[in-house]
């Protein structure tokens, strides 16, 4: 799972080469291959519903794009964030909302809620 952790923060950095992950998928196997994937297709179908509530909170409130923007920009702010840190606040959170999804419980903790 480390691997995977550390593979992820490498396919979302800025990188200088354009073909930088390609050496980095060569030394996946199969299933981690698979596992990388599927957390990244759970973040794009997240962004997804994260931006279908903005284009909806924008068409409402046609004054207030400039605080919107700022607002969905906060969401993704996870700047100082560490996975070691993450990991056992979910554990927690997930203890007593097991229905939430992960977008929820990320939110939860990085807010305290």
């Amino acid at each position: 799972m480390l691997m995977i952790k550390i593979l992820f923060v490498l396919a979302t950095s800025t990188l200088t080469y354009a073909d930088a992950f390609g050496s980095t998928w060569k030394l996946l196997n199969q299933t981690q291959k698979e596992q990388f994937i599927a957390g990244y297709l759970q973040g794009f179908r997240d962004a997804s519903k994260v931006t279908e509530l903005t284009i909806n909170y924008l068409e409402e409130n046609p004054n207030k794009v400039h605080e919107g923007l700022r607002t969905l920009k906060a969401l993704y702010d996870v700047e100082g964030s560490r996975p070691s840190a993450i990991v056992p606040r979910l554990d927690e959170y997930f203890r007593d909302n097991s229905q939430a999804s992960l977008s929820q419980a990320l939110s939860a903790v990085k807010y305290g809620n």
